[in-house]
């Protein structure tokens, strides 16, 4: 009996982790035109499930993350991938460049946001592309009373946007937004590129 359950358990983590994979396959879309052969860095992999999508999707990943078990467990998880256990200013002190750089969730819990988004563009190429994601503090959900919305949580949560902060913030490295997606949740899921030259 345990033998069962022990193979019914497996069966359903399998189901679940291919379901999981099939979603970010899917929330990839919009960004298929580029996900073709290209170098792409998931910045806060997580256990690489991202990482593994965009390989899928036929690139070449690299995964960094802040926890070692994290980045441990992603290897064991998707050995064809490359996970690494580093902050993004230390990762792009490799002089490593990527042509899509995906970041999910990450830059609002940062303390200090320009010297991340100065690696971010230090390692993205020219014409590259940035998929960012984060709570968005300037949607009709948020409550009038500010300090009421959920997004608010600090100490994870130590900064917060809207679509032209993160405009402007961009905009000093570089980086234009293409375009974002509409969301009924309070969420930024913004598209961006890398100008040719550093000066606009």
């Amino acid at each position: 009996m345990p033998f069962i359950s022990a193979t019914r358990a497996l069966r359903k983590i399998k189901i679940t982790l291919a379901v999981r994979l099939a979603v970010l396959c899917a929330s990839f879309g919009c960004l298929c035109a580029w996900l073709r052969g290209n170098d792409i860095l998931d910045i806060g992999c997580n256990t690489g499930f991202a990482v593994e999508a965009a390989r899928r999707l036929g690139c070449e990943s690299v995964g960094i993350d802040l926890s070692h078990e994290a980045t441990n467990c992603a290897a064991r998880l998707f050995p064809e991938n490359q996970y690494h256990t580093a902050t993004a200013i230390e990762f792009a002190a490799t002089g490593r460049k990527f042509e899509i750089i995906c970041c999910s969730e990450v830059i609002e819990h940062l303390p200090r946001v320009r010297p991340f988004m100065g690696a971010i563009s230090q390692m993205l190429l020219p014409a590259g592309i940035l998929y960012l994601t984060t709570p968005d503090a300037g949607h009709f959900r948020v409550p009038r009373q500010f300090v009421d919305w959920s997004g608010v949580t600090p100490p994870e949560h130590t900064c917060y946007f809207n679509k032209s902060v993160l405009r402007r913030l961009f905009g000093e490295y570089g980086l234009d937004i293409l375009f974002s997606y509409p969301m009924l949740k309070a969420s930024l899921r913004v598209v961006a590129r890398k100008r040719q030259a550093e000066n606009g």
